[in-house]
């Protein structure tokens, strides 16, 4: 059986790294410096807290001392952003298919857009076209295309807009 003990390693004035490797005959085999908490990361409020509630530098955190050893990495903040740690924006997976139900927003000369659950659709020139002339009694205008609600298959592409509207499956007034 092996074991990965890890051994604090004390420099002239402080501790400040500690090794992790494999123990063999009472010696370490295949050291790895790996960084540690300490009082190496300045005199912050965080730590004089920690260390008030029995932490000691360059120990792992936790009860067991199986913890982390260094700081949790953060993105810096920019004004305004309130999002909280660790978060990251996901979007969907080019190719993927979601069937939803669309609202057009706007109209241009060549394309629409719309909006759906999970977000900004971009609706081509022929679709816009098929749709506003979807019965044979319509002839919709822009007003009334607004408030259709168009239910169809999108697919996920990089560019300006996440979806593209690939299939009108159905069409409700």
């Amino acid at each position: 059986m092996v074991f990965s003990p890890m051994i604090f390693v004390r420099g002239h004035d402080r501790p400040d790294r500690v090794i992790l490797g494999k123990l063999s005959n009472g010696k370490v085999e295949d050291p790895v410096p790996v960084k540690c908490l300490s009082a190496q990361h300045g005199q912050n409020p965080g730590f004089s807290i920690m260390r008030k509630m029995g932490w000691v530098d360059c120990e792992p955190l936790g009860i067991r001392g199986k913890g982390i050893t260094e700081p949790v990495g953060t993105k810096g903040r920019q004004n305004g952003d309130t999002r909280g740690l660790g978060y990251e924006e996901v979007g969907p997976v080019s190719g993927e298919q979601k069937m939803a139900i669309i609202r057009i927003v706007n109209i241009g000369e060549n394309y629409g857009v719309g909006h759906s659950e999970y977000g900004t659709v971009f609706v081509p020139n022929g679709a816009m076209n098929f749709i506003r002339c979807a019965n044979y009694n319509w002839n919709l205008s822009d007003d009334e295309m607004k408030k259709l609600r168009i239910y169809a298959l999108m697919v996920a592409r990089p560019g300006k807009f996440t979806w593209r509207l690939q299939k009108v499956d159905m069409i409700a007034r």
